[in-house]
């Protein structure tokens, strides 16, 4: 568990070396909206993501060096 209910975190920037995001890193922070990743949209795609990565947050969008992606 990363930042598990960490009810502060708005925002965040994942760098494009990150290759898995474990599973509850972002669960439960209620006030996180949007990931910022360094990376690609395909990039992004490449990354593994652990089941409940992020639930209970409402993460809606990835913002990417060339586009968004919805969650």
């Amino acid at each position: 568990m990363c930042f598990y209910a960490c009810t502060a975190l708005s925002d965040v920037t994942i760098g494009n070396s990150v290759s898995v995001i474990e599973k509850d890193a972002f669960r439960n922070d209620y006030s996180l909206r949007e990931i910022s990743f360094e990376g690609t949209v395909n990039e992004w795609g490449l990354v593994e993501k652990k089941v409940d990565w992020k639930t209970g947050s409402y993460v809606s969008k990835i913002v990417c060096s060339d586009g968004n992606v919805a969650v």
